[in-house]
């Protein structure tokens, strides 16, 4: 059901900000909490990322994206760090809005199947528009350039 968050329909506009900290779906494997909830497909020229229920790293499956950094083959998720965070810069997330301001949505321009959104920090401050572009991203991404490439090296 691609236009559904856990088999509900998804809201066109996020609700309020949750009690519970928002969460980055672009985290690092390192950081505090990291869970794996996406294992990026297609090419590098057009990466598609699958999505699965948040769950705990597991290192032996870590250790297949070799010669590949994790982040570069998984997404990872863990509490936002707001002000800890070299993107995040009055109040919002600098990454989400490079995401929503330079990547394409998917082809179908459908919601895919997301085990955080009801969390995420990109959804709560871009709401649909950045859903349509998460499956994109690669959060160790060196193989990008363009404008994408370049707004996220202006912000660190």
């Amino acid at each position: 059901m691609a236009g559904s968050a856990g088999g509900r329909a998804a809201p066109a506009a996020p609700p309020h900000p949750p009690a519970t900290p928002l969460a980055c779906p672009s985290a690092s494997p390192d950081a505090d909490g990291a869970l794996l909830f996406g294992v990026v497909a297609g090419t590098v020229e057009a990466p598609d990322t699958l999505f699965i229920g948040p769950r705990p790293p597991d290192p032996a499956l870590l250790a297949l994206a070799a010669p590949a950094t994790p982040a570069e083959v998984f997404r990872f998720t863990a509490r936002c760090q707001e002000h800890g965070c070299g993107y995040f810069a009055e109040g919002r997330c600098g990454v989400a809005a490079a995401v929503v301001a330079h990547l394409p949505e998917v082809a179908d321009g459908s919601l895919p199947q997301c085990g955080i959104r009801l969390q995420c920090r990109w959804w709560h401050e871009q709401g649909v528009a950045a859903c349509r572009r998460c499956p994109t991203v690669v959060t160790d991404d060196r193989a990008r350039d363009g404008a994408y490439a370049e707004a996220l090296h202006r912000q660190r």
